[in-house]
């Protein structure tokens, strides 16, 4: 099998690490987010990135690069954009996907 670890970025609070990995060796990294109180990840993932991720300065939410089909930096994105809602107080349903939509 195969793992990179691409990037780990705590959120200024320290409450939450946003972390990305490539489980594939395509260099399509998969970010997700932990709480650092329990040690859980959350569910949700924002996959087809860069790896990069930067905290804004509340804690609420992180931008990323979106790659597209060629594997290209495309669109730098907010997140969260699904359940995630649940850890930056946003309403349940704000985001509805979690991959990028063609357009955007």
């Amino acid at each position: 099998p195969f793992f990179e670890l691409s990037a780990a970025v705590h959120s200024d609070d320290h409450a939450r690490l946003a972390w990305a990995a490539d489980t594939k060796g395509s260099e399509l990294h998969t970010i997700r987010v932990r709480d650092l109180a329990s040690g859980a990840d959350l569910e949700d993932r924002v996959e087809n990135t860069s790896g990069e991720a930067v905290w804004n300065a509340d804690a609420t939410a992180f931008w990323y690069v979106a790659l597209d089909a060629n594997h290209r930096p495309a669109r730098v994105r907010q997140a969260p954009r699904t359940r995630a809602a649940r850890w930056c107080g946003m309403p349940r349903g704000f985001w509805r996907r979690s991959t990028p939509r063609p357009g955007w």
